[in-house]
């Protein structure tokens, strides 16, 4: 059988580990899930696009689809979906032939 003895003196000597700095916790960020993973990498090299259209000078029409990339991969992430007035807006403020 188990017994619960202990329990309260464990606890204590964990939390004098983390108050001491014994315990030192990165800030390692781990993705579980493969489509997480996906979607970060179509994001970042949406973003890379973005950055090499402004390094080029190209007009904003090239990069702000790109940035559009980015913003719907991570909305999927966290479960937002990119609406029709926040495209709308990003057009109206990047697209400057329209």
């Amino acid at each position: 059988t188990v017994k619960e003895s202990g329990i309260d003196e464990l606890r204590d000597d964990i939390k004098e580990l983390f108050f001491k700095g014994d315990i030192d916790v990165n800030d390692d960020i781990y993705i579980t899930r493969d489509r997480h993973r996906f979607l970060l990498q179509e994001a970042k090299n949406s973003l890379e696009l973005v950055k090499n259209s402004i390094d080029n000078c190209m007009p904003e029409d090239f990069y702000s689809i790109d940035l559009l990339n980015a913003y719907t991969s991570l909305g999927k992430i966290i479960g937002e979906e990119v609406e029709d007035d926040v495209v709308n807006k990003i057009f109206e403020k990047f697209c400057t032939g329209k």
